[in-house]
C-alpha cells in the first residue's frame, strides 16, 4: 500500500493515531508556529507516542486562500528553528497533527512535475 499511493507520508504512532481518528492513507494536517501541510499518514508501531517523522523531499504547493501546502513540504512547518548543532530544529520542533476534513491530497504520483526552469 505504502509504495502505490505515496513516497513521503507522515509517520505517526498507532497510540497517538487512534485518538485522532487517524487511518493509514488519509489525509492529516500538520500545523507548527510556523505554518501548515499536509500528507497522507502512515500509522506504525514502530513511532513512539508524542512523535512524527516528517521526511524530507516534497515541493510547496500552497493554497493561497487557506495558506495551507498541499504539497506536503516539511520546510513549510518548520520555519528557521536554530537548534545550536548548525542545523534547523528538525529533531525540536513541536507540531500537532489532526485529520484532514477537506479534500484528500492525491498520491504522490499522480501530481505533476515541478519544472523550475525550461
Amino acid at each position: 500500500w505504502l509504495q502505490e499511493a505515496m513516497t513521503n507520508p507522515l509517520f505517526i504512532s498507532k497510540k497517538d493515531a487512534a485518538e485522532r481518528g487517524i487511518a493509514n492513507g488519509d489525509t492529516v494536517k500538520i500545523t507548527s508556529a510556523y505554518g501548515e501541510g499536509l500528507r497522507h499518514a502512515y500509522v506504525s508501531a514502530r513511532m513512539m507516542p508524542g512523535v512524527v517523522g516528517l521526511p524530507h523531499g516534497k515541493w510547496n504547493r500552497v493554497d493561497e486562500a487557506t495558506g495551507i501546502d498541499h504539497g506536503g513540504s516539511e520546510n513549510y512547518v518548520t520555519g528557521e528553528v536554530a537548534t545550536g548543532f548548525g542545523i534547523d530544529g528538525y529533531n525540536a520542533l513541536n507540531v500537532q497533527v489532526t485529520k484532514w476534513d477537506g479534500d484528500p491530497i492525491p498520491a504522490d504520483v499522480e501530481v505533476p512535475q515541478t519544472i523550475l526552469f525550461e
